[in-house]
């Protein structure tokens, strides 16, 4: 590959890269401008009052509230929410596990034997 052929290559990527910035830009950008709303000048009133700060919190409380978050997508909503045909199929694959558990610590323990 020569040089200028290189270089063209280099510079198309580089005008691509900066049209598709400009569009991303472009596209997201343009609705903030159409939905500020011209509005008057406000008037010379006295400034607004600020608010007072929230008092800190003492040193012993924790600053976030534990919550507890039932996870619709575990084992135990699909067990409370499911038909027998979700039950079905998780009972077989429980015991399917559980073979499969079996035979890998059997061949293991056979390789083991045949090591010695």
């Amino acid at each position: 590959m020569s040089l200028i052929t290189s270089l063209r290559a280099a510079s198309a990527t580089r005008i691509a890269a900066g049209a598709l910035a400009a569009l991303i830009i472009g596209l997201t950008s343009s609705g903030t401008a159409l939905a500020q709303a011209a509005s008057e000048p406000a008037a010379a009133s006295a400034p607004a009052a600020m608010p007072a700060p929230a008092p800190a919190p003492a040193m012993n409380e924790p600053l976030t509230e534990k919550q507890a978050i039932a996870n619709p997508y575990g084992l135990e909503a699909l067990w409370k929410q499911g038909d027998i045909v979700a039950r079905t199929t998780l009972i077989i694959m429980l015991i399917m596990s559980m073979a499969t558990w079996y035979i890998l610590f059997t061949k293991l323990w056979e390789q083991r034997q045949l090591m010695k």
